[in-house]
């Protein structure tokens, strides 16, 4: 349900509207704001409503349950993996220098 609706100019850029947008989602009141792309007050108010109407759509779709994805667990190299990687990948690279 969109409480208000509040039209103001956008401050970086003259002749812009900037849309300011209260909501109650869910229990929760909920505020955008939002950069408009039409010229005049009028169009940004009905490109407001709009807009508040899709973002309401989205947010009170049910969700789908999804199962929680496991982290892929890195592999952690044994000593003898790693000190011959190091030979391989610093010593030979730096002509055996300490």
């Amino acid at each position: 349900m969109i409480t208000k609706i509040d039209l103001r100019p956008y401050r970086h850029k003259p002749n812009t509207w900037e849309a300011d947008i209260t909501m109650l989602v869910q229990g929760h009141e909920v505020r955008r704001r939002w950069k408009s792309p039409m010229p005049s007050r009028a169009a940004s108010e009905r490109w407001a409503r709009e807009r508040a109407l899709a973002f309401l759509a989205d947010a009170t779709r049910p969700e789908q349950e999804e199962k929680p994805q496991e982290p892929e667990k890195k592999s952690i190299p044994t000593l003898a993996e790693f000190a011959k990687r190091w030979m391989e990948q610093y010593v030979v690279a730096n002509r055996g220098r300490p």
